[in-house]
C-alpha cells in the first residue's frame, strides 16, 4: 500500500479514474486547478484519492468496497501533510451529511450548513487548524 503525490500533474489512468469515481468530478475534468492530488494505491490498483486547492479540501473519495479501512484517514493526513509544507494554516471542506463524524473523528469542526449553487443538496462546512 502506498500513497502517491501529484502536484498538478496525473497520469491519463489517475486521470480517467477520478473522472469515473469522482461523486462530484466535474470540477476534476481541469485537473490543473488543483493544487495537490494523492492517490491511494494498492497493487496497482487506485483505491481512493484526495485532492486540495488553496485551503480547501476538494475531494476524499475511497472507492466503497475499500471503505473504513483507514484509507480515508491515511490519505486526510497525508493532504494536511501538504498543506502544512504549503504553510497553510487551515483546511476547510464542505462534507456531506455522511461524512460529518468521519472528519469530527480527524479534528475537523463545523462551522455552519450550506447549499451546494445549483442544487437542493445540503452540505456541512468544516474547518480544521493546521498546525506544526
Amino acid at each position: 500500500r502506498k500513497a502517491l503525490e501529484a502536484d498538478k500533474t496525473l497520469s491519463k489512468q489517475e486521470f480517467e479514474w477520478l473522472i469515473k469515481h469522482e461523486a462530484e468530478g466535474t470540477y476534476l475534468k481541469k485537473a490543473s486547478g488543483l493544487d495537490s492530488i494523492i492517490v491511494f494505491e494498492e497493487n496497482e490498483k487506485i483505491l481512493g484519492v484526495v485532492s486540495l486547492k488553496g485551503n480547501q479540501l476538494k475531494s476524499l473519495y475511497i472507492l466503497p468496497e475499500h471503505q473504513n479501512k483507514g484509507i480515508g484517514t491515511k490519505l486526510a493526513k497525508a493532504i494536511e501533510q501538504k498543506a502544512k509544507q504549503k504553510s497553510i494554516k487551515k483546511i476547510w471542506m464542505e462534507a456531506n451529511p455522511d461524512a460529518i463524524k468521519f472528519y469530527n473523528r480527524l479534528g475537523y469542526k463545523k462551522v455552519r450548513n450550506n447549499i451546494i449553487k445549483g442544487t437542493t443538496l445540503e452540505v456541512a462546512i468544516m474547518e480544521k487548524q493546521i498546525t506544526r
